[in-house]
């Protein structure tokens, strides 16, 4: 397999898919999505004894989830979470086994009140 054919413009990636379930009972309403974002290329070096060199960031999959609960007409309470598997951000270098990177960014969690006035 060629990753250049996978990720051959910078960051941007040609193959992404995106799976969500929603419900809603009552006065609650709640989701699950999934985003998969498969191999990006992030840089290329063009001379001296990097010139071979390709940076990509490795395809991730990523979860998010709320929950809302309408209270009245103009109010509702939410809870939302982003990324709630704390998945990494891993970059390499030429070969996914070349690993040059890892980072846990964490899961991103919103508690809040929506109100119309």
């Amino acid at each position: 397999m060629r990753f250049d054919q996978e990720a051959n413009s910078f960051n941007q990636s040609r193959r992404n898919a995106n799976l969500g379930f929603d419900t809603r009972l009552w006065k609650f309403r709640g989701n699950l999505r999934a985003t998969w974002a498969g191999t990006r290329l992030l840089s290329v070096a063009g001379t001296g004894a990097n010139a071979a060199r390709r940076e990509y960031l490795d395809d991730r999959l990523m979860f998010d989830c709320g929950l809302e609960f309408t209270a009245t007409n103009r109010l509702t309470v939410f809870f939302n979470g982003r990324n709630i598997t704390n998945e990494p951000q891993r970059t390499y270098v030429n070969r996914p086994d070349l690993s040059l990177r890892t980072a846990k960014f964490g899961a991103t969690w919103a508690l809040g009140v929506r109100a119309i006035f």
